[in-house]
């Protein structure tokens, strides 16, 4: 194990070459400057650019080189060759996989040579639920021991970090104003029940991102059957709830939920995908705005992920009480709307607009899902390493708000992030950097003993990510904050 003060390199940014890697780069050399006055350090941050093609590895260099005076290092490593991978892990404190798919791309041979390395930590944009399920699977329970030091988080981009971390800063503004203000009739610990976000936001697809969707599989046997209690696969039992797309707690220790909890999650994530009428409040002592939302396109993604921090921070505190959470999407937000100003104009608004994404989105997947034609097509319109115009990306801009409620739904909290840039690229830039970085730093707690390496965003980072995001001299986020109980008459 090569000690990480004498390692060569900060961060790798392994798949260098891709779309969404440009804007990956791009903020690192930013960021560098602040990262080291954080430290009081002198030099620039040691980036070395990996992938497979050195032509395309050398122009992002020379990119990269035109902003920053220190001298940056690329490698070639295919995703094939382990020998090379593992080179690549022992020399570095942090990679940055952007190299998806990444179960296509050999996902599995770069966290195999982060855990073999001993203390190299890993994050990546995935939104690919069964092979970060079957990651956890294969190499949680593969390395129970505790000299490894690795820290494996996946869905460090878009997906899924706006969700997991406006959720867990919510639970803890709840939990906060719940031990300041409870009343004597209250119990000791506060238990959460439910969360909601709702995402506003413009930005376009990449190809990387669309092809890796199409390269997503659904196991229809696996979400209608469970295995009985006798853990003999051969013999199935009909669910007395199905499985939507995937088990609510694939990247949860199987340990720690009950299958009562996962029927209400799964039930949670079913009721999720019809149109709703909301209520939020995005200012203390403002008016509350009503909208009609719909399902969030990648509310099947974002949504384990919450769950498995819920089951890893507690939001429940117990088994009395079963968190749920729902994901929602706002196509039309007038925030200077009021009761008293244009409120029925800016409903219906919401709800045509709603109705008219809802279908298109809909037709989209099913066009782009038939066999053959669907991955033709998506070849022609976005192939890999294709996205948005750059002024697209620049200009667009991601909010996302999350309200939980108590048990007794006597105390509420509400959280608003809003993000720079359109989410799937300048935004997720942004994240999966900001996660890498937190690694630099010396104050993570450790992850519980059942995940030992793995973790969410949520769980590994907290509060250290949400400090580095609103403190960011690149692209601020800013947040907003509602904790209060309910009146009583």
């Amino acid at each position: 194990m090569t000690s990480l003060s004498v390692k060569a390199s900060d961060i790798t940014v392994y798949g260098a070459s891709s779309f969404v890697a440009r804007y990956v780069c791009e903020y690192l050399v930013s960021a560098s400057v602040d990262i080291w006055k954080e430290n009081n350090s002198s030099g620039a941050l040691r980036v070395t650019l990996a992938g497979r093609n050195i032509s395309k590895l050398e122009a992002r260099k020379s990119e990269m080189e035109t902003q920053l005076e220190e001298t940056k290092e690329n490698t070639l490593h295919h995703y094939k060759d382990k020998e090379a991978l593992q080179k690549m892990a022992d020399r570095t404190k942090v990679i940055i996989n952007c190299a998806g798919p990444f179960e296509v791309h050999g996902g599995e041979n770069v966290i195999g040579a982060c855990i073999l390395s001993g203390n190299t930590h890993y994050v990546d944009i995935t939104g690919e639920i069964d092979w970060a399920g079957s990651m956890r699977q294969k190499f949680g329970n593969e390395n129970p021991d505790s000299k490894c030091k690795s820290k494996i988080v996946s869905f460090c981009g878009f997906d899924s970090i706006p969700s997991d971390i406006s959720v867990y800063a919510s639970v803890k503004a709840l939990r906060e104003y719940y031990d300041k203000n409870k009343s004597s009739d209250d119990k000791d610990v506060i238990k959460i029940s439910s969360a909601t976000t709702w995402h506003h936001c413009m930005g376009l697809m990449n190809g990387g991102t669309l092809h890796t969707a199409l390269n997503m599989p659904l196991n229809v046997k696996d979400c209608l059957f469970c295995p009985t209690k006798d853990d003999k696969e051969s013999i199935l039992s009909l669910r007395r709830v199905p499985l939507f797309i995937n088990d609510p707690f694939i990247l949860s220790s199987s340990k720690i939920v009950d299958s009562e909890w996962r029927n209400i999650a799964a039930k949670s994530e079913w009721t999720n995908q019809l149109p709703s009428l909301d209520t939020i409040q995005l200012k203390q002592d403002c008016d509350k705005i009503r909208i009609v939302s719909i399902p969030f396109f990648m509310a099947p993604v974002n949504a384990k992920v919450i769950y498995a921090s819920a089951a890893a921070l507690g939001y429940s505190s117990g088994t009395d009480t079963y968190f749920q959470y729902r994901e929602r999407m706002i196509p039309f937000l007038n925030k200077k709307s009021t009761p008293k100003d244009n409120f029925d104009k800016d409903l219906y608004l919401s709800a045509i607009s709603g109705f008219f994404t809802l279908m298109m989105l809909t037709f989209c997947t099913i066009l782009l899902k038939m066999p053959v034609v669907g991955k033709k097509l998506a070849m022609i319109l976005l192939p890999p390493g294709s996205g948005s115009p750059d002024y697209v990306s620049r200009n667009g801009f991601s909010n996302v708000y999350a309200h939980v409620s108590s048990s007794d739904q006597k105390y509420k909290a509400t959280t608003e992030l809003l993000f720079q840039g359109d989410p799937g690229n300048l935004c997720t830039a942004q994240l999966v950097v900001e996660s890498a970085l937190c690694f630099l730093q010396q104050h993570l707690k450790e992850l519980p003993p059942s995940t030992k390496q793995f973790g969410t965003p949520a769980e590994v980072f907290g509060d250290v990510l949400i400090q580095r995001l609103l403190s960011n001299s690149v692209r601020q986020v800013t947040r907003r904050m509602i904790a209060r109980r309910k009146r009583t008459s």
